[in-house]
């Protein structure tokens, strides 16, 4: 262990505070597109667009993905369904600081695989035995994995891409998703990747 100053202590606490603030942001903006997603059938966007991907397109640039099969907004709207599941549990309660809630939408990515009823079980293994500081994607992978298995769960296959021939770019964007995707920073730089694979199409 390494002694820190007093300087170097508060220096250490203020960023982390900054940190802390921005995963909270993250979840909470998770939760209210999932809000908005859900309101009346989907009143609040139906109101100027035909589809909630272009609603989210319109807003924040949000763009669908090859490599996920899925558009970033609609993993938000499920990290969101997940985020409101976890707070309303009672160990949510009794833990005020939200110290066990995961950090962004990436890291639990592989735990939105398991049907909806699973989920936060499975989360609750997960955070028994490991710090959520410490869990990866592929901490939450391996769990979700024995989770299905040890309960008889079907976990539906990722389909594969429309195109018969997938370019060589897009192999090597599929490569830097998977070595960013525990960043801290991974749902911007998967959105910054979805936009150079829209240009390399």
């Amino acid at each position: 262990m390494i002694p820190l100053s007093k300087d170097e202590s508060q220096y250490l606490r203020e960023r982390e505070k900054i940190v802390t603030t921005g995963v909270r942001a993250s979840m909470a903006a998770a939760r209210a597109l999932f809000e908005i997603h859900g309101y009346e059938g989907g009143r609040l966007w139906r109101s100027e667009f035909s589809t909630f991907e272009a609603y989210c397109r319109a807003r924040w640039e949000y763009r669908y993905s090859r490599y996920s099969r899925k558009s970033h907004s609609y993993r938000l709207v499920d990290f969101g369904d997940f985020v409101a599941d976890l707070e309303s549990d009672p160990k949510a309660s009794q833990s005020p600081s939200g110290d066990w809630l995961p950090k962004n939408e990436g890291q639990i990515r592989p735990l939105l695989s398991l049907p909806k009823e699973h989920r936060v079980a499975c989360w609750k293994e997960i955070v028994a035995e490991t710090s959520p500081a410490d869990v990866t994607s592929t901490i939450v992978s391996r769990k979700a994995k024995q989770h299905a298995e040890s309960n008889g769960v079907q976990v539906p296959k990722r389909p594969a891409p429309k195109t018969g021939k997938v370019s060589e770019a897009s192999r090597l964007l599929d490569k830097l998703r998977a070595v960013t995707f525990e960043h801290v920073n991974g749902n911007k730089i998967s959105l910054l990747l979805d936009e150079v694979e829209t240009l390399t199409d």
